[in-house]
């Protein structure tokens, strides 16, 4: 059965599996007969059992075909404006014109919030924010007083604009992240691990394509990749020891093929060119778009096919 981004589903919970260098996972069983891992270790303050049945939101289906859940927090529901305790509250640099508000939830993660106004921690010991969503057990809180990219993004989405690396730090999820800032004002940040192989370097100028904006406020960016062209044709080595080599959802398979820096992407063939291509070296593609840094692909069918 085919799971959809942005949908919920009920799932059992069937067992407890370790996966080495990996962790600690519980095994879901949907009622089609699939099954999907949940780390433990993210969700271990939601109580749950061998047993229970949960509710949980597809949050992401990769390029490869693996389904990302997103359980339902024992507290915050997506849309509501919770009490949060304040931890801290600084300007991360002098020219920002706005504060990084710091913010515990209850079950005590650290959460950065962009907020309009200092809010001294002596004096205010809790804010109201809104939670828009919930991603991997920590709530995304913002404060709907601040809006830090324009209110109308349809005149710049899908055009490139020029942005300067501020810096490098790390985000609630303690992940490496790049801060950028276009001359405007507009900031954004991305991910290191999905851009490492681009070599960004504090104070350099990269140009990117504006694709929205995050739950945050800044806006969302796509940095042109210095490997591939939209609209390019190429040879994409097909991952023969990937034991988990294609995903079957209905009469469509995808395979899964490794870019130039080393991650895997997929292509979704139909049954006849998955076993056409199966047992060789590689494929071509064609890239139709970028996302977190790697190629988005279709089958490029030659005339030979």
């Amino acid at each position: 059965m085919k799971l959809t981004e942005g949908e919920t589903y009920l799932f059992r919970v069937i067992k407890y599996a370790n996966l080495p260098d990996e962790g600690d996972f519980f095994v879901l069983r949907h009622e089609s007969g699939r099954r999907i891992l949940l780390s433990a270790q993210v969700y271990k303050n939601y109580g749950i059992k061998i047993g229970q049945s949960i509710r949980c939101r597809v949050d992401k289906v990769s390029c490869t075909g693996k389904v990302y859940l997103e359980p339902e927090h024992p507290v915050y529901k997506a849309g509501n404006e919770y009490e949060f305790a304040v931890v801290d509250c600084r300007k991360e640099s002098p020219t920002d014109s706005h504060f990084t508000l710091t913010v515990a939830d209850c079950f005590q993660n650290q959460i950065r919030v962009l907020v309009s106004k200092m809010v001294d921690p002596n004096n205010s010991r809790k804010v109201l924010l809104r939670v828009p969503n919930i991603k991997k057990g920590i709530p995304i809180a913002i404060d709907t007083t601040f809006k830090q990219s324009p209110n109308d993004l349809s005149p710049i989405i899908g055009k490139n604009l020029f942005f300067t690396v501020l810096s490098m730090g790390r985000d609630d999820n303690n992940e490496v992240v790049y801060s950028l800032a276009e001359h405007s004002g507009l900031r954004a940040e991305l991910k290191e691990k999905h851009f490492n192989r681009y070599g960004f370097k504090t104070g350099e100028v990269i140009e990117c394509t504006i694709i929205g904006e995050t739950r945050r406020g800044l806006i969302k960016v796509e940095p042109i990749n210095p490997f591939y062209k939209k609209g390019g044709v190429y040879n994409f080595e097909i991952v023969e020891d990937n034991v988990r080599l294609y995903e079957q959802h209905g009469d469509d398979y995808t395979l899964v093929v490794m870019d130039l820096t080393g991650k895997k992407c997929g292509v979704q063939v139909d049954k006849a060119t998955y076993n056409k291509y199966k047992k060789k070296p590689g494929i071509a593609c064609r890239v139709i778009g970028f996302r977190k840094g790697k190629p988005m692909l279709e089958f490029a069918q030659s005339d030979a096919d």
